[in-house]
């Protein structure tokens, strides 16, 4: 070996990288907890136009079945926000049941 072959060799032998870079190790988890999130957001936009599109043609017999029920109250208001409580159930359990399609 030349001299300043023995001078690298020698600097790179004092400066070991670290075992564990948690700065490294968070970056990583960062991404992959993005990637999961843009996966499950990608697969919950169908699902969720699906719901939105039956509730909309189901909203007049939704606000039809609520009126006596609620006879002071605007039957098509209750409508909608039932609707909206509907498609969240749904989602909800969805994404959070056991056997859910969305569990990586």
């Amino acid at each position: 070996m030349t001299d300043p072959e023995r001078l690298l060799d020698g600097l790179w032998a004092e400066d070991e990288p670290p075992k564990h870079d948690p700065a490294f190790v968070f970056a990583v988890m960062e991404k992959v907890a993005r990637r999961r999130l843009l996966f499950r957001v990608a697969a919950l936009v169908p699902a969720t136009a699906a719901v939105s599109a039956a509730l909309w043609a189901l909203g007049p017999v939704i606000g039809a079945g609520l009126a006596p029920v609620m006879a002071g109250a605007d039957g098509q208001a209750l409508a909608g926000i039932a609707a909206a409580l509907a498609m969240a159930a749904f989602l909800w359990s969805w994404v959070h049941g056991p056997a859910g399609p969305l569990h990586v």
